[in-house]
């Protein structure tokens, strides 16, 4: 049964006809300006009794242009006051200013006010919060205004108001694409909104009342004028963008776009109080609304259902006590969901979150977009429990992108998918969902057990909305409208350093967490921990989300225009935050059909693939459709999980050539030297495991860890014999990659006693493809009889062999018959004459759990890449460290090196297409190991990329331009080369002034291949690769 109440006030009348106020004096003319206050203080130590500060009056235009001007406490603004001012006075803050009030709580003058002047901006602060100030002129009553104490602007309007014509433009929605694109704007007015929740636990800017459990939304006038702009300016924006909050958020996030958004559009910004902005706008939009829609503070919930009927019919979201607010408009048209509230029965329990949203389901969702679902925090009670922030009980209301909600009419959700109710509910909105689409938020503290619920929908979470962060992802409906070209991205691909690791260099590629939220790319990324700004000259990646690009062109070229050596990586788990695992196969094929789209706009050719879900396996099921949807759109590999695994190779290709690496480290601020070290210890060819560091075995109630001065360690693990009998296993290793090969295990025991002939234990290496099937490759028995000494170590020796390269393989120890106490060390495997492969390791960093550990935290990577590579380390970014490992791409840059008849191309591409991959790579590397030498050393001398060398396009057909930039006039030379170090041609060598330069490279004479442009700038030398297509 679909219900809706409505009570209507003052029918008939056209609402913006109400909210005009008209002065009846000529302008031009001298005008009597009258402040009149609700109280006035006088404060310690001071005789006069004040109220407000007046720094300065602009008379302003239609569109805020300024007018003219009068500034407070000096001679022009004396001589024409009147009554109520005090002595001039100058502030650190804004210069001169002056206090007026006195016991009459007035003061007076007189001025002339220009022609086409449609307003005043009154730059003040009071003496207390909360003060009430009318202004009259001529004896009208213009404004109240309500004054704090903080220098901000106050708005008074004067006569009738010009508002900009309503346009017929819509956001368009793409095929093919997530977010649709805004209207261009003409003009923005930048306006502050102050929202008084805190900025939350990720934050510096520390909690507030708000996120309390007993907080309701009418206990801070800031946050329910905060949301009544916010979503005014979703209405507002969505035919034609116009409006921008700056939400004076701690780290400035919202303020440090505006330049930004100033060099596409003019905007104006207006300090106003959140009552002057809101009357400000009326003036200008007011015929964009029918009326208003009240909320229940009490019934928090409220909050979302008064979102989305403001989002389908124009309605201004007011909780009851703006209602009486001085000065606020009156409204033809009113729904009071208080008296919905009433009749149905709510209130704020989890039982009425399930009611209220089933009255959604009814009476709004029909007429609701569903291309996005939101899902967005109303505020305690029921907006789900915090945890692990002692004292902080409950998620505040999510404020900020409430615009992109109400302008879209999308629904705004906030159910318990994992409830046994609100489950089923939250069932039929998803499933009357088209797919794929994003959903823009998660349930409380179940980040991923909400995003595994919405991927088995074949959606994604774009983080919009996201719990905990009151103000991010703000001004979505203005960032979408200003579209510039997309600027893709270049990896810029070193050639020499992928050659490098054709030696024996452990090789280490480094990147970042969280970009797969859509709020660390506005927010450019964990202020002041981790910005942009202080990372983006790193050799690394960061995470981002594609779709970033498609939601604000304006916003990813930022990111492309100041990036120097940091690169991008798409994740998780390609465009959108989503567990592919638990996808059907068609929603997985539709999901990745997008990110192919995203992949091809953006340049990404990387993909962080998230493991969670399903079984966590790397399999051909998932690697197939990856490779396949994404292989046209560049694609060179994927990172896959977000643990770290140390065992084998860290690598697969699971049926395709391009390589999948799972991380082998994280890595935090302070333990860098240990991942170092490690690197540097370790042999290829040579696998080490210490059981007593894998907690999943030490928390078997049959084992212990144990000091042990003769273990290798110092550690060792204690197998008691009350074990027998036991089902369990004592060790299992993480699933890892060999190369084909002949390999010996080394397990290194020690017994109590050596007498008994029965095994205690059975070492087993097999290959696991799905829970419960297990195929063995060897089997050891060890019995305490085969040791030549009780209580010291001996090492027990069996091998297996591997004819191809071998994904899923584990090491596993069971029980025996408890005979004796014994004790494991560790377990060695070595494969028979080594391995002609460095080292690659994957080095994560986890962002989110390391801000702060050291005061430099964001030079972590430049800390590591500088040691690393001092003591014989070699560092790659993931474009470079996958192209080294793919035999697609190492093939394409081997074939003009080596020739295209070639017998080791011949054999590496017989290899490729019978599926040996990593033999096919091992072929190709074996190979130009004789040649590369002569490659580009010592003609091409490789230093720091100084001048910020790019092509762009790249790869391209035909043609590209090169660019750089000079800090200084240099003697420039630009050359292009072959893969055998051969000059091809010169570019351009000639004196250059400072600046930006593109410089046409056609390759058209050359043919398709891979090249070299050098850039020699006296005796500093760059180098990229470009890749011109067939």
């Amino acid at each position: 049964m679909k219900t809706k109440i409505f009570l209507h006030i003052k029918r008939g009348i056209p609402f913006y006809l109400l909210l005009l106020c008209c002065i009846h004096s000529d302008l031009n003319a001298q005008t009597q300006i009258k402040f009149e206050f609700s109280e006035v203080v006088m404060p310690a130590n001071d005789n006069r009794d004040l109220a407000v500060a007046f720094h300065s009056i602009t008379f302003i235009d239609s569109l805020a242009k300024p007018l003219a001007d009068l500034t407070f406490g000096t001679p022009p603004a004396n001589s024409s006051q009147g009554i109520g001012w005090f002595q001039n006075e100058v502030s650190p803050v804004v210069g001169e200013f002056q206090w007026a009030g006195d016991q009459a709580k007035e003061a007076t003058l007189v001025y002339t006010i220009p022609a086409g002047t449609e307003g005043f901006l009154l730059q003040i602060k009071s003496i207390t919060d909360s003060l009430w100030m009318k202004v009259w002129l001529n004896g009208t009553l213009m404004a109240t205004l309500r004054v704090d104490s903080y220098w901000h602007s106050g708005y008074v309007p004067i006569g009738i108001s010009k508002m900009e014509p309503v346009s017929t433009n819509e956001p368009e929605w793409i095929p093919g694409h997530y977010f649709p694109h805004f209207p261009p704007p003409d003009h923005i007015y930048a306006i502050q909104a102050n929202h008084g929740l805190g900025q939350g636990p990720l934050s510096v800017g520390g909690y507030s009342g708000a996120w309390q459990s007993d907080w309701r939304i009418n206990n801070s006038y800031d946050a329910m004028m905060a949301l009544t702009l916010v979503c005014m300016q979703g209405v507002i924006n969505r035919n034609k963008p116009a409006v921008y909050l700056d939400w004076q958020d701690e780290p400035e996030s919202a303020a440090f776009w505006i330049p930004y958004i100033e060099n596409e559009v003019p905007v104006d910004y207006l300090d106003l109080d959140a009552l002057s902005a809101l009357n400000f706008l009326i003036r200008r939009f007011g015929n964009r609304f029918e009326g208003a829609v009240i909320y229940d503070p009490e019934v928090p919930n409220t909050i979302n259902l008064a979102t989305m009927i403001a989002g389908l019919e124009n309605r201004l979201v007011l909780a009851p006590e703006q209602l009486t607010l001085p000065g606020l408009p009156n409204f033809n048209s009113i729904t009071d969901l208080r008296q919905t509230v009433q009749s149905q029965g709510w209130n704020d329990s989890e039982a009425s979150q399930y009611n209220i949203y089933q009255w959604v389901y009814d009476s709004l969702w029909p007429q609701l977009d569903h291309r996005i679902i939101g899902f967005i925090s109303p505020g305690p009670p029921t907006s789900g429990t915090l945890s692990g922030a002692p004292g902080i009980e409950a998620w505040p209301v999510k404020m900020a992108a409430r615009d992109f909600l109400v302008a879209l009419k999308l629904p705004a959700l906030h159910l318990n998918p994992f409830d046994a109710i609100q489950g089923p509910l939250m069932n039929k909105f998803m499933e009357e969902a088209p797919s794929p689409i994003q959903v823009t938020g998660v349930y409380g503290n179940y980040e991923f057990e909400s995003v595994q619920y919405f991927s088995a929908f074949g959606d994604w979470v774009s983080g919009i909305t996201w719990p905990g962060t009151p103000v991010d992802c703000r001004g979505l409906s203005v960032l979408s409208g200003i579209r510039p070209a997309i600027k893709k991205f270049d990896p810029g691909i070193d050639i020499s350093r992928i050659f490098a690791t054709l030696g024996n260099k452990p090789v280490a590629m480094l990147w970042s967490s969280d970009g797969d939220g859509i709020p660390f790319a506005t927010e450019r990324g964990y202020n002041p921990f981790w910005l942009w700004e202080d990372t983006q000259n790193q050799r690394f990646s960061w995470t981002f989300n594609p779709t970033a690009a498609d939601l604000s062109p304006l916003l990813w070229n930022y990111f492309m225009d100041t990036r120097i050596n940091t690169g991008m990586i798409a994740g998780l788990s390609g465009a959108g935050y989503a567990y592919p695992q638990e996808m059907s196969q068609a929603e997985l094929n539709g999901y990745l059909s997008e990110t192919a789209t995203y992949l091809e706009e953006t340049g990404m050719r990387v993909v962080r693939i998230d493991d969670r879900g399903g079984s966590g396996r790397w399999t051909e099921q998932l690697a197939v459709p990856y490779y396949q949807q994404l292989h046209n759109a560049g694609y060179l590999g994927s990172i896959y999980s977000i643990s770290p695994s140390v065992n084998g190779l860290n690598l697969d290709y699971a049926g395709v050539a391009a390589p999948t690496v799972r991380p082998s480290h994280t890595m935090a601020s302070n333990d860098r030297n240990e991942v170092i070290a490690d690197l540097l210890s370790r042999v290829p060819g040579e696998y080490f495991m210490d059981i007593t560091q894998y907690p999943r075995m030490t928390q078997n109630p049959f084992t212990e860890v144990v000091d042990d001065p003769d273990a290798n360690n110092g550690k060792a693990l204690l197998v008691l014999p009350e074990s027998t009998g036991s089902q369990a296993y004592i060790f299992n290793s993480d699933e890892m990659s060999l190369a084909p090969g002949t390999y010996t295990v080394k397990f290194r025991l020690k017994v109590e006693s050596n007498m008994s002939t029965q095994p205690i234990t059975s070492i087993f290496v097999g290959k696991r493809f799905a829970f419960p099937d297990w195929q063995v490759l060897a089997t050891k028995h060890i019995s305490p009889s085969e040791f030549q000494e009780a209580n010291t170590y001996q090492d027990f020796n069996f091998t297996f062999h591997l004819d191809t390269f071998t994904s899923l393989l584990q090491f596993r120890v069971d029980y025996g018959d408890g005979a004796t106490r014994w004790y494991a060390d560790d377990i060695l495997v070595q494969r028979e004459g080594g391995l002609d492969l460095p080292y690659f390791a994957g080095i994560f960093i986890v962002l989110t759990i390391d801000w702060g550990a050291e005061p430099d935290f964001n030079r972590t990577v430049e800390k590591f890449t500088y040691d690393f590579e001092n003591q014989g380390g070699l560092v790659l970014t993931p474009d470079e460290f996958m192209a080294a490992l793919n035999p697609e791409y190492m093939l394409a840059l081997a074939k003009p090196i080596l020739g295209s008849n070639d017998s080791s191309i011949l054999a590496a591409t017989a290899q490729l297409n019978s599926g040996l991959y990593f033999e096919s790579l091992m072929t190709i590397r074996n190979a130009l190991k004789g040649v590369v030498s002569s490659v580009i050393e010592p003609e091409i001398a490789i230093s720091k990329d100084l001048y910020q060398l790019r092509a762009y396009p790249n790869p391209f057909r035909v043609s590209t331009t090169v660019q750089f930039e000079l800090a200084e006039s240099e003697q420039v030379e630009l050359d292009v080369f072959n893969l055998l170090g051969q000059k091809l041609g010169t570019l351009i060598k000639s004196q250059l002034n400072a600046g930006k330069h593109a410089i046409p490279f056609d390759a058209g004479a050359l043919g398709a291949g891979l090249y070299l442009i050098q850039l020699k700038v006296g005796s500093s030398c760059n180098v990229i690769e470009v890749f011109c297509k067939p």
